[in-house]
């Protein structure tokens, strides 16, 4: 059966504010003189994709976020939907590392 899958790239950039609007939107205004967050992109020990957010927090600490495959997920696809990126309801949805972009796979069976 012929499949059609699309690949939707994300910048490290636009993964960080799609986790900050979709999880805590003020988040990132707490603290704001200190620094802007940045995010790190990277494969767990089991193949999965994760985040790691840090936002300079004082004079020395550093806040840091780890959301998981599941967060990035529901976090990309909010974003999406914000941006009116249509995606097929029935299509598997999956996360992978595309260099130092991350891309949402979405497959779809035509029969």
């Amino acid at each position: 059966m012929p499949e059609e899958v699309r690949y939707i790239l994300f910048s490290p950039e636009e993964v960080l504010h799609a986790v900050v609007a979709h999880g805590d939107p003020a988040w990132h205004l707490r603290g704001a003189e200190s620094g802007l967050p940045s995010l790190e992109l990277f494969a767990t020990a089991v193949g999965d994709v994760a985040a790691r957010i840090l936002r300079p927090h004082r004079a020395s600490a550093v806040e840091q976020q780890e959301p998981g495959q599941t967060d990035l997920l529901a976090a990309l696809l909010s974003g999406c939907r914000a941006m009116r990126i249509l995606l097929p309801r029935r299509g598997h949805k999956a996360l992978e590392l595309m260099g130092d972009h991350l891309a949402l796979t979405v497959m779809l069976n035509t029969d």
